[in-house]
């Protein structure tokens, strides 16, 4: 009997789909190495302060996108969960940046994007949808590459370094319940119209939080602004806009194990530009991620 056959058209969807998702994940692997960058000399800028500007500068760039598009964001639909969406990604990015800065950026990145594991309970739980074996597979070949990743920094010690850790893993379900909200959201909402929602309220409601944090909210130097609207471009406009429009073409659960692109890239990041160790355990759990991700495509692909 011969396989069922894929329709052309969804296929060439779901394949850029897919590459748009890769491409937008590995932008997000920059957010670690820019919220280190700004917090160092010349421009001393809180983590949670780079967090509000980040989404602050990304609204009225996403504004005037929705205005020329001539697409309305006064009334969407299910306006409580686009505000949800936007509540779950500035805590998680509260949880996150500050993370940064208590423990090295292989734990932030790594312990943060164990968002699958949120998503696939959540599917298996809620949904009633459990994954595949494939995508079972994959997200656990994946998941073992970022223990291997993690494990040689995991070994520091010290109450800052415990304070991280706890705070990666909260961002981890924020991040996987942004997901679920945002995978929702597109089934029949526009990307640009979830984008700029989610961003005006992550920015609303980081600006009080980074107004207790303390810290400079303002770069001590005038080329911070630079760093921080590139921040805001490459990573939220850029990196969010293509995971954003790909969450509504591929499964959640598979999307979820994709994005774990995003630590791999920051740590190759961190060992180039901040010298930091990068040992052979570290390189085979690289590779494992990235085979994950092959396993959990062809699980997907076979159902």
């Amino acid at each position: 009997m011969a396989p069922l056959s894929v329709p052309p058209t969804v296929a060439i969807v779901a394949s850029r789909a897919l590459l748009l998702l890769i491409l937008g994940a590995a932008l997000i692997g920059l957010v670690p190495i820019g919220v280190r960058m700004c917090a160092d000399q010349p421009y001393l800028i809180a983590p949670l302060a780079v967090a509000f500007w980040r989404f602050a500068f990304a609204v009225p760039p996403l504004l005037a996108w929705n205005r020329w598009r001539q697409r309305s964001v006064d009334a969407p639909a299910r306006p409580w969960l686009l505000a949800c969406a936007g509540l779950l990604f500035g805590c998680d990015i509260a949880c996150f940046f500050v993370a940064i800065t208590r423990t090295s950026v292989a734990n932030a990145t790594l312990l943060s994007n164990l968002a699958p594991l949120v998503v696939a309970a959540w599917s298996t739980v809620v949904e009633r949808r459990p994954p595949t074996r494939g995508e079972t597979g994959g997200a656990l070949l994946a998941i073992a590459g970022v223990v291997l990743l993690v494990a040689p920094e995991a070994r520091l010690e010290g109450g800052a370094h415990v304070v991280g850790i706890a705070l990666a893993l909260a961002s981890a379900v924020f991040y996987g319940g942004y997901q679920i909200a945002v995978a929702h959201l597109r089934r029949d909402q526009p990307a640009d119209r979830v984008m700029t929602v989610v961003a005006a309220v992550a920015a609303l409601v980081l600006a009080p939080i980074a107004l207790i944090g303390g810290g400079n909210l303002v770069p001590d130097h005038a080329g911070g602004w630079g760093l921080l609207i590139a921040l805001a471009v490459l990573t939220q406009i850029g990196g969010q806009g293509l995971i954003t429009w790909s969450l509504a073409h591929l499964a959640p659960i598979f999307s979820s194990v994709v994005l774990l692109v995003q630590p791999v890239v920051a740590i190759v990041l961190a060992w180039l530009l901040f010298d930091q160790h990068l040992g052979w355990m570290q390189g085979a759990g690289a590779v494992m991620v990235m085979l994950g991700i092959v396993l959990a495509h062809r699980g997907r692909s076979a159902t």
